[in-house]
């Protein structure tokens, strides 16, 4: 009988071109972290009710008070300082009118020199009112601002990462009460072979590389928007980053602070390349393959690029098939079926 020819797993040799993606991973960080640090002094009075870790504040609401009693005390006193200033101004005025009256007399019988002149207009004295008035109106501007440092709002959606006081604490200026992260857009800080910088692209005036990430089995997008200056000390890794927007409503579930996450960047796409399982190229970058006469042979190909899982090479010009898993009984020469 006829021997029977083995059987190889095999792909067509048909260069294309293919998007190509980097497995890289990393953790979740906040793009904006805002410490909030007392500017006021006194009693803790008031948190907001989702102050705690965790909980999310909306824009424009009222994180804490501090007791402003002795604030509006200070903006009551500097009023009452301004209002004196304003009405001394006022009576200064009016005796100069009076002081006019009595130079215009005066000149008439005697020669006056010009500070003697300054001096009768009370110009000395009406500078002096001026200047008390300019410090009294500063005086209720810093009142009020250190009034106004009594309550603090957020000027955008947040989530609470930590607070350190709690409602009835005495503050003192530069206190830390808590700190939380803008619920906008987050980042995740990944690391990657120095090789593929340049085969990604980080936001310029046009968007960055598209990465797709995942997390606990949750889909979610991301942009590349940086690549950081130095290496990692350690692993001598690249670092860049990636920043995700709406992170707690862009899926099904809320991506949470510190999640270690899978993310796999787009790259650029390569031109006239094959295709095939990483396994398929051996260690010295030979393939095996069949010719147009179906016999077996092995070639040295050119590998362009890799990923996680497939190489990418250019088109050996004798096969017909490049083989994705061979036995290694077979030899170069023998006649072999595709399937």
């Amino acid at each position: 009988a006829k021997p029977v020819a083995p059987t190889v797993t095999a792909i067509k040799n048909q260069a294309g071109t293919h998007a190509l993606e980097l497995l890289a991973y990393g953790s979740v960080i906040p793009a904006e972290k805002i410490t909030l640090e007392a500017q006021a002094k006194g009693q803790l009075i008031a948190l907001h009710g989702d102050f705690e870790p965790g909980g999310r504040i909306a824009k424009g609401e009222i994180l804490f008070n501090i007791d402003d009693r002795e604030y509006q005390l200070q903006v009551e006193s500097a009023n009452a300082a301004l209002k004196k200033a304003q009405a001394d101004i006022a009576l200064e005025a009016a005796q100069r009118k009076v002081a006019e009256k009595d130079l215009e007399l005066l000149s008439k019988r005697i020669q006056l020199t010009d500070e003697s002149k300054q001096l009768a207009l009370r110009l000395p004295q009406q500078r002096q009112a001026e200047a008390a008035l300019a410090s009294a109106q500063r005086q209720l501007k810093q009142a009020q601002l250190d009034l106004s440092y009594t309550q603090r709002t957020i000027d955008a959606d947040v989530v609470v990462i930590e607070r350190n006081k709690v409602m009835g604490d005495t503050v003192s200026l530069g206190d830390e009460i808590g700190s939380v992260a803008k619920a906008d857009r987050y980042w995740v800080e990944l690391r990657l072979p120095t090789d593929r910088i340049a085969k990604i692209q980080p936001r310029t005036n046009t968007k960055g590389s598209l990465v797709k990430l995942n997390a606990n089995g949750i889909d979610y997008q991301g942009e590349l928007i940086r690549i950081h200056p130095q290496v990692d000390s350690d692993s001598r890794l690249a670092k860049v980053i990636v920043e995700i927007k709406d992170p707690l409503t862009q899926s099904s579930r809320p991506l949470l602070l510190g999640t270690y996450v899978e993310a796999k960047i787009a790259q650029q796409a390569i031109n006239n390349a094959v295709k095939l399982p990483r396994e398929a190229v051996t260690s010295d970058r030979r393939v095996w393959g069949v010719d147009k006469k179906g016999l077996l042979q092995i070639e040295s190909i050119q590998l362009l690029d890799i990923d996680n899982e497939s190489a990418y090479i250019s088109s050996p010009k004798e096969l017909d098939y490049i083989v994705t898993n061979t036995s290694k009984t077979l030899v170069p020469g023998t006649k072999v079926n595709v399937k």
